[in-house]
């Protein structure tokens, strides 16, 4: 059984390495060479969702990369392998078809009012108002996490759109 344990470790490290490879090389073919100009706002790019997608396999492959070298490293590992989808009594829920109904065209409101709003309302702003209405539509309650959530989310978009992707709102 520890022999399975510790080639599961080493095929999540290979793995990763293969990954991580994966994404240099995407990222490194993507940004050389000739590109046309399909469509460009500011300074984005038929290459910048490619470069983000490539970067964000690079970092989601480090996490694992970094997690099954520090079981290796420390020798912890579960007695039992590990589970897929544990459910716990306070997270287990049921929801009815017209839940389910009304949380989807919820959103979708929520989505067109955002839409035309965005005109006439300060985006920052805006996006944390839609965030928390968005949170309390999808079930949340608890009033400190969904105003902080809302404020970080639409702080973390700002800072995206207009510092990485220098896109002008």
């Amino acid at each position: 059984m520890k022999d399975e344990r510790e080639s599961a470790i080493r095929r999540d490290i290979s793995i990763s390495v293969v990954f991580i490879l994966l994404g240099v090389l995407a990222i490194v073919n993507i940004n050389s060479g000739e590109q046309g100009r399909v469509a460009e706002t500011a300074t984005l790019t038929a290459s910048t969702l490619p470069t983000i997608y490539g970067a964000l396999l690079i970092i989601l492959a480090g996490i694992i990369l970094l997690g099954a070298l520090n079981k290796l490293l420390t020798g912890r590992q579960s007695k039992e392998p590990e589970s897929i989808n544990v459910v716990f009594d306070e997270i287990k829920a049921t929801a009815s078809p017209a839940v389910v109904l009304v949380r989807t065209f919820g959103a979708l409101a929520l989505l067109i009012i955002y839409a035309l709003l965005l005109a006439y309302i300060n985006f920052t702003i805006l996006t944390a108002c839609f965030l928390a209405a968005l949170f309390v539509l999808l079930g949340r309650r608890s009033p400190l996490q969904i105003g902080l959530a809302s404020v970080l989310g639409s702080i973390g978009f700002y800072i995206l759109f207009i510092y990485f992707l220098n896109l002008p709102i």
